[in-house]
């Protein structure tokens, strides 16, 4: 939960993260601050999502980059697709989110046989419309197996605690 929406709506975490089966596959939904958050994501893609859904609403040009930079992150950290939906424009009946700003996009790994930048497809800022794009999930399994890295084999299970340094 934002402290926007816990504070002033209220609003309260509802159940662990879920996988869905789909005929394209198992798919994971990250409703947009949930996208920042590395072990949800992971623990979908554990799971089998080879894709991620992350629907977004964000009123600030720094909450939009929270949720695209995540995303790029979760798609090179899990080797999948990540695709992102926000709400665009202008919505005066809405005090709390009165302005809307993003652009659909859809990422992947950024590895050998992918986008060198990990961008499959993306919209114009702050412009209503679709993204589309024929995702190989195949593909997926061929760079977790044999990619120049290998993110999502080699997340540790239990990451390793810093220690003090020797002057503390």
């Amino acid at each position: 939960m934002t402290r926007f929406e816990a504070e002033r709506w209220g609003v309260q975490g509802g159940y662990p993260p879920a996988v869905f089966d789909t005929p394209w596959g198992r798919v994971g939904i990250a409703i947009c601050y949930d996208s920042e958050f590395p072990n949800l994501v992971h623990a979908q893609a554990v799971s089998g999502a080879k894709l991620i859904l992350v629907p977004s609403c964000t009123d600030t040009l720094h909450g939009f980059n929270r949720v695209q930079f995540s995303a790029r992150a979760r798609a090179l950290e899990n080797q999948c697709f990540v695709a992102v939906a926000p709400t665009v424009g202008d919505a005066p009946a809405l005090a709390t989110l009165d302005e809307n700003h993003g652009f659909a996009a859809i990422f992947g790994p950024v590895d050998r046989g992918f986008a060198a930048d990990g961008v499959v497809a993306a919209g114009e800022m702050n412009a209503p419309g679709w993204v589309f794009a024929d995702l190989d999930f195949a593909a997926l399994d061929t760079v977790r197996a044999d990619g120049a890295v290998r993110n999502f084999l080699n997340w540790p299970a239990d990451p390793p605690q810093p220690q003090p340094s020797e002057t503390e």
